[in-house]
């Protein structure tokens, strides 16, 4: 993640991608990159899910419920910053001109308003996750079946 980090942002000297777009895209692949690391256990490991009934003794519900909370979270911030880069490139289109002014004072504004509005939306909700409900209530996880085949089926 540093590596794609330093090859897309301003910290590399030279770099070509410079400018709004780039710094939002940025953004973006973080958020993708943290939802594909908090649900690798329930989503993609299919043979070893922790909302499975398998680990109902697991000790760390706080990690679980952690990664549910941030499953939350991260689709909400990247549905926002999708917003912005749509807005970027209209207002590059209809204003090329003044569209580097703007987003140079547009641009800091977007990307905290996006985390910092989802992760205020959503943490509330994590933190009714981590005290009210019990952590493998079907209503509120997604369970994952694994058939002997390793096909998984996955229900709400």
């Amino acid at each position: 993640m540093i590596i794609f980090l330093k090859r897309l942002t301003f910290f590399q000297p030279g770099t070509p991608f410079k400018g709004a777009f780039y710094m939002l895209f940025v953004a973006s692949s973080v958020v993708d990159l943290v939802m594909v690391g908090c649900t690798i256990h329930e989503f993609r490991l299919v043979s070893f899910p922790l909302t499975n009934e398998i680990f109902e003794n697991y000790d760390c519900q706080v990690c679980v419920r952690t990664r549910v909370t941030l499953a939350f979270i991260c689709p909400f911030t990247q549905d926002l910053l999708n917003c912005f880069i749509a807005l970027n490139r209209l207002t590059a289109i209809m204003q090329p001109t003044q569209a580097d002014d703007l987003w140079k004072k547009l641009l800091p504004f977007s990307i905290c308003f996006s985390y910092l509005l989802s992760i205020a939306i959503f943490t509330p909700a994590g933190a009714r996750l981590f005290y009210n409900f019990p952590p493998y209530d079907s209503r509120y996880i997604p369970w994952v079946i694994v058939v002997s085949d390793y096909t998984l089926i996955i229900y709400v």
